[in-house]
């Protein structure tokens, strides 16, 4: 190998070994040694298996590195699982643990921010009716408060872990017709709503098909959309 092939191999080696270190820090030292072992044991393998080329230190060392930064959840995990006692778990697992308790707070923040949308427009229609003027069609008034009460319907599903995916259902159609019937409702009774639409969306009051429109509903329903597939429960725990 040449100077410069030697060199690169060598400086991934210490730089590895020098995540090691920093990683084992705080761990028993039995422990810690017994990890740096393991590793130096694997290196030294890998640097005499690849040997034979001029360029075997430069594939040598791309190799080291890349394995050392595919490792890091890996080595993260076996870190935790030494200080904490527990075994430790693939990064993947993790991760979901994590997104179960996120995602629920998600979906419910903006299910109550649509529901609060369908209300409002039902409101509003509410006071237009009682002055005696002209209110949106039957179907725009009915769509809204079927929406409206299948996001409510939609957000008790979702307290119960074993009935959060059919929630997230319910919540991905019901967002759709409150965005779509109660937004059109809104542009209906609403003279602020009117300029809004008028100035900022740029469309007819009459009109509720601008992309804007379709992509922040589409948006919605596949936020809950793909909440409910990464909550249908496997097989073992519906029973």
């Amino acid at each position: 190998m040449s100077s410069a092939s030697i060199w690169a191999q060598s400086r991934s080696e210490r730089w590895v070994l020098a995540w090691v270190d920093r990683y084992t820090r705080d761990v028993p030292g039995g422990v810690a040694d017994d990890r740096r072992d393991e590793l130096l044991s694997d290196l030294w393998e890998q640097s005499h298996t690849e040997q034979g080329s001029a360029k075997a230190g430069v594939k040598t060392a791309i190799s080291i590195l890349s394995r050392a930064a595919r490792g890091v959840p890996s080595d993260l995990s076996w870190r935790r699982a030494q200080l904490t006692g527990r075994p430790p778990q693939p990064f993947r697992v993790r991760f979901v643990n994590w997104m179960v308790p996120t995602g629920v707070v998600l979906a419910t923040v903006v299910g109550l921010m649509v529901t609060s949308v369908g209300v409002f427009a039902l409101g509003r229609v509410g006071i237009v009716v009682a002055r005696h003027q002209f209110p949106p069609s039957d179907l725009t008034v009915l769509s809204t408060a079927l929406g409206t009460l299948g996001l409510v319907c939609g957000l008790l599903l979702m307290m119960r872990s074993r009935t959060r995916w059919i929630g997230a259902i319910w919540l991905a159609v019901s967002a759709a017709i409150v965005l779509y019937f109660g937004g059109l409702a809104l542009v209906t009774v609403s003279a602020t709503a009117q300029w809004f639409a008028n100035r900022i969306l740029e469309y007819p009051m009459s009109s509720f098909g601008q992309p804007a429109v379709i992509a922040a509903i589409a948006a919605v329903s596949l936020f809950y959309v793909s909440l409910a597939i990464a909550w249908i429960p496997k097989r073992e725990e519906s029973r």
